[in-house]
């Protein structure tokens, strides 16, 4: 959900700086200064945001690379101390 008002911040601050540069006879450059400010905020909130969805992601594929490392230790242990029952087992 974040993301995507993050998004729609950057879409309105974009539109708001073309509707008060290309669609009014006088420019007022001190609401565009402002709008380009929010602008600039609303792209770094953005990259904050899927920054912090990588990093999410990351701790993720982690933690379930823990998980796959314990299984297969756990099964190396187990085959190791399996006794061999006979010869024709190794082939």
């Amino acid at each position: 959900m974040k993301l995507k008002n993050s998004a729609a911040n950057v879409l309105r601050e974009t539109w708001l700086i073309y509707k008060h540069t290309k669609l009014v006879k006088k420019v007022n450059h001190g609401r565009v200064r402002t709008h380009q400010r929010k602008f600039l905020l609303a792209i770094y909130d953005l990259r904050k945001v899927k920054m912090d969805q990588r990093k999410l992601m990351d701790n993720a594929n982690t933690i379930t690379d823990m998980a796959k490392v314990g299984y297969l230790s756990r099964v190396l242990v187990y085959l190791e101390n399996k006794p061999v029952t006979s010869s024709s087992d190794m082939t």
